[in-house]
């Protein structure tokens, strides 16, 4: 995976000598703008910005989902640089990548993450994601506002967001004290499998009922006979 300001972030297929595998070609995954809309305003871009500022990708597998971790506008100009980490996901490592209201990051989608407060760090980008013992670490750099825009390197902790939606086949871990991880339970449940075995004893009721409703006749206004639904 690579790319920049050109034709956005590039995915291709590599062989086991680490060159790109016979018959791939590069793929584009994510841009700033739709590829109809270059000449316009990309979205959530900073004037200074060209218009397809988009960089340093990075991929993030986690319970299900590849998560693509991009950095907007630009770096390396201490404090007037304008760097800011967008994400998206999708179930498949090739895309597409949908942010919280399904923008395809292909599209110019994608939502912000994390981008500096100007208060005490500016312009926040360049990320990887890893796992190290079972918690989610975000390793980003950014500048330092107090030190006139020396470049520092922060460590942040990941956490799931209340207000992300839940999609069928989405596998929760839920932590906190016995009280709250029960009240969880009794409204999400804790039985994985559901998921992928179909109670056969309520589809079978819900069959039945519906041929013992279709043979009941029901009268309708202007027509002779009555009719059955079944």
């Amino acid at each position: 995976m690579f790319g920049s300001f050109w034709d956005g972030i590039q995915l291709v297929s590599l062989d086991s000598t680490l060159h790109i595998a016979p018959g791939k070609q590069p793929s584009t995954i994510a841009r700033r703008y739709a590829p109809d809309n270059s000449n316009g305003s990309p979205r959530n871009a900073f004037a200074v910005a060209e218009p397809n500022a988009i960089e340093a990708p990075f991929i993030f597998f986690h319970r299900g989902w590849y998560y693509l971790f991009v950095s907007w506008d630009y770096c390396c100009q201490g404090l007037k640089s304008t760097y800011r980490i967008a994400v998206g996901r999708s179930r498949r490592i090739t895309g597409p990548y949908l942010d919280r209201s399904g923008r395809n990051m292909l599209y110019g989608g994608g939502d912000i993450l994390l981008e500096g407060d100007r208060k005490e760090i500016e312009a926040l980008g360049h990320c990887g994601v890893y796992n190290i013992q079972n918690k989610l670490l975000l390793v980003c750099h950014g500048y330092s506002i107090a030190k006139a825009g020396m470049p520092i390197l922060l460590i942040k902790e990941l956490f799931a967001d209340r207000n992300l939606p839940l999609l069928v086949g989405d596998r929760l871990l839920v932590t906190g004290t016995e009280e709250n991880v029960e009240r969880v339970k009794t409204v999400l449940g804790s039985q994985v499998e559901r998921l992928d075995h179909p109670n056969v004893g309520v589809l079978f009721m819900g069959i039945l009922i519906g041929l013992l409703v279709g043979q009941i006749p029901i009268p309708f206004p202007g027509v002779d006979v009555p009719v059955k639904l079944g």
